[in-house]
């Protein structure tokens, strides 16, 4: 696995915020932001986990060529509403 710039950049701006979340609030804060953070993580995984059986479904179900007519380029503003919701 090649860790790119941007897992970098990612990686240092997470220990930065860690450390300043650290100098301002103390272990307590750190303590509440993990708590945050592993509350999150729970409530996401299923969602996650949901919409990756939905999509594996619908990529069965639904042939590419109706997909491609509904979300393609010649679908217009169209398929553009249709994708973002």
């Amino acid at each position: 696995m090649r860790i790119n710039r941007t897992d970098l950049g990612f990686s240092a701006f997470a220990a930065g915020s860690g450390a300043l979340c650290a100098w301002l609030g103390g272990m307590e804060a750190i303590e509440q932001a993990l708590g945050s953070a592993g509350r999150t993580l729970i409530t996401i995984v299923p969602l996650f986990a949901a919409g990756l059986l939905l999509a594996g479904l619908v990529q069965g179900l639904v042939p590419r060529d109706r997909v491609k007519g509904w979300l393609g380029s010649a679908s217009g503003m169209r398929g553009l509403l249709l994708a973002v919701g």
